[in-house]
């Protein structure tokens, strides 16, 4: 069994799928093309069973890789045209804390919440009043809390930056010109490609505008001997 830490990602390609990517076939691959790390998700309130989320089996599994040995957590979005105000962040942020923790997800990694597809009525300040609950109850739990910026975020790039708890911005492939105020972005996603028959997301991962980077879950350094 891998040790599992808390670990600063390296510069580098990253990629992310909704997809179990624990088999050998997909991770071979993965480290053929020498990505870093891979982004998985885990579920909201009523979905715990799904089979679609990281297990940790696939956690120890990704973990054990020569390269590609980075995990980030993000939590599923909603359907398009969801409502912030009809949900409770600090149940969503629970379900999402109780299984990175039932995976053995490293405390001080990030977990990140997924800001996309807010219907029309919504406004930047329920945007930002519902992910701002989400990420304290994360920060509580001794993780760190990052946001995924996608379309239809709603909020302003300012309120992003200045009113949430966070440290660390994912942007979706898709934003265009949309950066998050004074700190940009740490992880850039990019098109959908197919790597061993599963689709993928690549992300490139670099220090962001104010010098961060997101925090991964990753095998134990092994010491030398004395």
């Amino acid at each position: 069994m891998v040790d599992l830490v808390a670990v600063q990602a390296s510069p580098g390609l990253y990629v992310d799928s909704d997809w179990p990517c624990g088999t050998q076939s997909i991770l071979s691959a993965l480290d053929a093309r020498d990505y870093l790390g891979l982004g998985r998700y885990v579920p909201l309130p009523g979905y715990e069973n799904s089979t679609g989320d990281i297990t940790s089996l696939e956690l120890q599994s990704i973990c054990a890789r020569p390269t590609c040995n980075r995990v980030w957590l993000v939590q599923h979005p909603r359907n398009p045209g969801w409502d912030p105000t009809r949900e409770n962040p600090e149940l969503d942020a629970k379900v999402a804390v109780a299984r990175a923790r039932g995976v053995s997800y490293a405390q001080g990694a990030h977990l990140f919440v997924d800001l996309e597809g807010f219907g029309a009525e919504v406004t930047g300040p329920q945007v930002i009043a519902y992910a701002a609950r989400w990420q304290h109850v994360v920060i509580a739990e001794g993780y760190r809390a990052g946001a995924y910026v996608g379309y239809a975020v709603r909020a302003s790039a300012s309120d992003l930056y200045e009113l949430l708890p966070g440290d660390c911005y994912w942007s979706a492939f898709n934003l265009g010109a949309f950066v998050v105020a004074k700190r940009g972005y740490a992880i850039k996603q990019q098109s959908t490609i197919t790597v061993a028959g599963v689709g993928f997301d690549p992300n490139r991962v670099a220090p962001d505008e104010l010098g961060g980077m997101p925090w991964m879950c990753g095998p134990a350094p092994v010491l030398a001997a004395a």
